[in-house]
């Protein structure tokens, strides 16, 4: 089931038109959402890789990461354009655990990290899957 249908944009009956400029919002939604999703694990690398928890280090991961999760706070705003409720769903969820992680890295670094390969890393694989499949549902037609 498409998310628009349950959007204050179905109250109105589409065009073909107005179907493929939909079509074309939610490819660049998801598209931003992914990217968004993806510069979360790049700022984490010298973290989770490197095993870095000094307090300059970790300090600069969570500004590091205000980005992405701002981004997806953002994009989190409008469920529509998500093109499905499972992948706005996915997104927020994994939005929610992110912005829990970066609070953890604040105060207890080796939870954070318990937390990260716990909670946040399957999260982040099974929301990538759910964007990736959306994006090519929509790009086939």
């Amino acid at each position: 089931q498409r998310w628009m249908a349950t959007s204050p944009r179905a109250r109105l009956k589409p065009t073909p038109r107005d179907m493929g400029t939909y079509r074309a919002e939610c490819l660049a939604h998801l598209r931003q959402a992914a990217i968004a999703v993806r510069k979360c694990k790049v700022c984490l690398r010298p973290f989770v890789r490197g095993g870095r928890t000094d307090k300059e280090t970790v300090e600069l991961l969570r500004f590091d990461l205000a980005g992405p999760c701002d981004e997806l706070e953002k994009l989190c705003l409008d469920p529509s354009v998500f093109h499905s409720q499972t992948v706005f769903t996915a997104t927020c969820q994994f939005k929610g655990k992110l912005s829990r992680l970066r609070d953890l890295l604040g105060q207890n670094t080796a939870f954070a990290l318990s937390y990260w390969l716990s909670e946040v890393k399957p999260q982040y694989s099974s929301v990538l899957t759910c964007l990736a499949r959306e994006i090519a549902r929509l790009e086939e037609g």
